[in-house]
């Protein structure tokens, strides 16, 4: 079911008094604002002109990312039962804290490399993530790009984490990806990804 779970204008309704009416928009500009930049939801809540939307807006399950949302129903309230007892409304720490206790690192190319510095080692991680990564972006399953514009993975302080995963890709990482490196292990080919596409298929079709 598509609950929603924030609305500006709805909110505003419940009062024309201007001190409550300012309040609530500075908490939901700064609400939203984190959410945005950290890519929590996939709708954009403000106006060209930085303004928030008012007419009906608002946000839904389905505008927000998979850690978005667990993010909003375990955080935000914290955050605001803050908010409601004299705390600083530009003071995110909350959310900020909640973000890094989630937010776990999934993947990590970079990583992986200087496991060991051995020619065939690097090359087989490195045919590994291409594969890898190249499934989870043409299937939509991440929403950051893996590659740089000449088509390599970036290395550098690039990795995945929770927030980086649509629900079903996470899913996938967390249940297929394991079996598919197994496959691997036993000399299996890094290019079949029958596995991944098993799994994706099942998922789905939930």
């Amino acid at each position: 079911m598509n609950i929603k779970r924030f609305s500006y204008s709805a909110l505003l309704e419940k009062s024309e008094d201007l001190t409550y009416r300012n309040q609530v928009t500075d908490m939901a500009t700064v609400l939203m604002t984190f959410f945005k930049e950290n890519h929590l939801i996939t709708v954009d809540p403000f106006n060209e002109d930085g303004s928030l939307k008012k007419d009906n807006f608002a946000l839904y399950n389905s505008d927000f990312t998979e850690f978005g949302r667990l993010l909003f129903e375990q955080y935000v309230p914290k955050w605001s039962a803050y908010i409601d007892n004299g705390g600083d409304v530009h003071n995110t720490e909350i959310l900020k804290y909640g973000l890094n206790i989630l937010n776990v690192r999934r993947f990590s190319y970079s990583d992986l490399l200087k496991a060991n510095k051995t020619l065939s080692y690097r090359k087989q991680v490195t045919d590994l993530a291409t594969v890898l990564m190249t499934f989870f972006k043409e299937n939509n399953l991440i929403t950051v790009d893996p590659f740089k514009e000449d088509g390599s993975l970036k290395e550098d302080d690039f990795a995945l984490y929770n927030s980086d995963f649509t629900k079903v890709g996470r899913l996938l990482f967390d249940q297929y990806f394991p079996k598919w490196s197994a496959y691997l292990d036993r000399g299996g080919d890094v290019h079949n990804t029958k596995i991944l596409e098993k799994g994706l298929k099942a998922l789905t079709n939930r």
